[in-house]
């Protein structure tokens, strides 16, 4: 195939006027695919839309090197994320650069290397909003605490920062998120080779006063394991175990739960939360 695509010569384009997926939209998609100077170039000319914001793609696969080489730049302007989230007046922007070297696709996979950065601006979370059911909007739901009785809380940032080096995609407290309830960190990483993925999410409530759970809806520890393609997540409300949860909380609620269980979340009530960082999404940015 290398052989092939050295003494091809490309020049077409694969236009897409509009394609739904779930409540996300892409529109006048042009992919451009062209050889030149055994250069293979696939990109958006001119960018495309998606979700009423710009996306941009481009890549560069150099054949002259012995072992050719891979250059590849992805980008976004603000993306609302109202589209898949239960979110309103926040937007996201995606920004990733990797490289590789390889005469085949696995190969290409193993050296892959670079970086992955997306990043929202403050916005409101809609409490208790059903009408999103995607795996992106559990997950959000799940790591945010909020009283019961307002429509809304305020988020000020969050952070999704990865750094690839050959084929595994890596964060340490590289997800992130500060809204007025909760502050949120999340650590793990993606297996690009085989698709195996590895996540740990911990929120951190911020009230410094006890929180009445038939008031509140509390965030959970999240861990999600398996596959890019089956994930599975596991929620674990022992998470709300920390500083900002006293005694009042547990009595709250330890009814519901085994005795040997509601023993440990006694103990652990009276523990310091010494991780707490006020700035996380600073923190995930400078990873």
């Amino acid at each position: 195939p290398i052989e092939q695509l050295k003494k091809s010569d490309m020049d077409f384009t694969i236009a897409v006027k509009k394609l739904v997926l779930g409540k996300l939209i892409l529109e006048n998609a042009n992919l451009q695919v062209t050889t030149d100077d055994k250069v293979l170039r696939i990109g958006l000319v001119p960018e495309a839309s998606v979700a009423h914001a710009k996306l941009d793609f481009d890549l560069a696969y150099d054949l002259k090197p012995k072992t050719p080489t891979l250059d590849l730049s992805l980008k976004t302007t603000a993306i609302k994320l109202e589209n898949f989230l239960p979110v309103k007046n926040s937007s996201i922007e995606i920004k990733s650069s990797l490289s590789s070297s390889g005469s085949n696709l696995s190969t290409l996979v193993n050296n892959l290397d670079g970086k992955f950065l997306a990043t929202a601006t403050p916005g409101e979370y809609l409490n208790g909003n059903a009408s999103f059911t995607n795996l992106l909007s559990n997950i959000f739901s799940s790591m945010i605490t909020f009283e019961k009785a307002k429509p809304s809380t305020h988020f000020e940032c969050a952070v999704v920062h990865f750094k690839v080096n050959n084929g595994v995609a890596v964060t340490s407290n590289g997800i992130a998120l500060e809204a007025t309830t909760v502050n949120v960190v999340g650590s793990g990483r993606i297996d690009l080779r085989n698709g195996r993925i590895n996540f740990s999410i911990n929120p951190k409530n911020l009230s410094k006063n006890p929180l009445n759970v038939n008031e509140f809806s509390l965030a959970q520890l999240i861990d999600i394991n398996g596959t890019i393609t089956n994930p599975v997540i596991n929620l674990n409300p022992m998470s709300l175990i920390n500083s900002t949860l006293n005694k009042t909380i547990i009595s709250s609620f330890a009814a519901g739960i085994p005795g040997g269980i509601a023993a440990i979340a006694e103990s652990l009530s009276t523990k310091e939360n010494t991780n707490a960082n006020p700035n996380v999404c600073k923190a995930a940015l400078e990873m």
